[in-house]
């Protein structure tokens, strides 16, 4: 049985882009052992902040952070939530 992987295409396009990996992107694959040395880790940083309208603060940017997809996405998606929280209300005009 294949499970879907835990995040969305533009996400996995975005690592793809940058890095060599294999066909099957397990939540658990060891990015650095595919090619995310520290200059990659920028490029990845820069395209998901990008992709997704982010910015993901200094505290975030740690090599726990970009292990893994896993926990590359994890931290994406807190992110994510925490501006969706603090954003201001949308108003009529």
């Amino acid at each position: 049985m294949t499970t879907a992987p835990e995040w969305d295409t533009r996400f996995e396009t975005v690592l793809r882009g940058i890095l060599p990996l294999p066909p099957r992107l397990a939540p658990d694959t060891c990015l650095r052992s595919h090619g995310l040395d520290s200059l990659a880790s920028i490029e990845v940083l820069m395209e998901l902040e990008d992709a997704y309208a982010v910015r993901l603060p200094d505290s975030l940017l740690t090599g726990d952070t970009f292990a893994t997809p896993a926990a590359l996405w994890r931290t994406l998606t807190q992110v994510r939530s925490a501006d969706a929280v603090s954003a201001p209300p949308v108003t009529g005009r």
